[in-house]
Formats: structure tokens, sequence, C-alpha cells
């Protein structure tokens, strides 16, 4: 279970991207849903799972709302279902390659740690390896890891307008105060008056 915090989607789902490599089964639970819909915050369930790849759940925690839902996505999340891809397929393609070598689980969660020249992989990191990330890193422009990020961040920017909507804010009364207080023609002769 990946509880993201859905008041701050953006960041939490840069780990969700990483997890998503790993050969587990995944279900995602946006906590914090009241206080999403105070925000104003909307996420399209639906949506969100189709782009990830995995079941999408709504929870707060705090309210306990959405609990059993989530029960019974992890019940019926039994195989590996993530197929969410953040990377072009260029990069998937250096992936693959590093990915064919690796034995055991969580293979294309060790190539891109390999690619991306991860200091506790150092040990393991091959010539075949340095050719795929010396490769990647010159059709890029920039270094792996940055190649990585780079990728994801653009993958949840592309998650987010597909699947969240935010309503404009309201205008509170401070704000209001401050159109009076701070206006380029009153704000001298109040601050005068007062």
């Amino acid at each position: 279970i990946n509880i993201i915090d859905a008041t701050s989607i953006e960041r939490s789902l840069y780990l969700t991207t990483q997890i998503l490599e790993l050969d587990y089964p995944v279900v995602i639970a946006l906590n914090m849903a009241d206080i999403m819909k105070r925000k104003g915050v909307t996420v399209d369930e639906e949506k969100l799972s189709a782009k990830v790849g995995v079941p999408v759940v709504t929870i707060s925690a705090l309210k306990k709302t959405g609990i059993d839902k989530l029960i019974d996505a992890v019940v019926g999340c039994k195989a590996k279902t993530n197929t969410g891809k953040p990377f072009s397929p260029q990069i998937d393609r250096a992936v693959e390659t590093v990915q064919k070598d690796l034995t055991g689980s969580n293979r294309r969660f060790k190539a891109v740690k390999l690619l991306e020249r991860d200091k506790l992989l150092a040990p393991v990191i091959n010539a075949k390896v340095e050719e795929a990330a010396a490769n990647l890193e010159k059709s890029e422009g920039m270094d792996t890891e940055q190649i990585f990020a780079d990728a994801r961040y653009r993958y949840i920017e592309r998650v987010k307008t597909a699947a969240i909507t935010v309503a404009p804010p309201k205008e509170t009364t401070t704000d209001k105060l401050d159109k009076v207080f701070l206006n380029k023609w009153a704000a001298l002769p109040i601050f005068a008056a007062i």
C-alpha cells in the first residue's frame, strides 16, 4: 500500500514512480481526502489509476472513510498490475538492455539504479552498464540521474494534468482587506490616517 498525501500529490508521486519499478503488486491510497476537498482539489480515481497502472483509492485516516474500499482493493490486487510507464522509449530501451543481464527480483528497479550509477551498486557496475549510461547521457545531454529525475517529473505532470483538478481559491476576508490597504492609491492615505 503506497499511502500518498493527497494535499501534495506531486511530491508523493515521485516515490510512487520508484515503487512501481519493484516486483510487487501496489495499491495507492490517497490519504487526507477531507483536506483535499476543503482545498478544492478533485482527483479522478479512475483516470489516475489508468495513468499509473495500479488501483487508486481515496481515504481519510482521520475520519476513517474509504478504509473498507482500500481493504477490498488490496485483497483484489494479487498479481503485479503496474503498467504505468514514466520513461520515454529510449530510456526504456537502456533500462531493458541492463535488465537482461540481471537475475532475481526487482530487476527493473536495479537496472535503473545501475544506470543512475547509485553508489551502493558501484561494485556491480560493469562495462555494459557504463556503455548504456554513456549512450543515454550523450543522447539526452545530461547525466543519467538527471535524466531519470526529469523523466519522472514530466510523467508526474502528465498524470496530474489528466487526473487532478484544482478549483480556484476562494477570496478570504484577508484578501479583500489587502486589496484596500495595499492599493497603490489608497495605501498611503490610509497609512497616514492610521
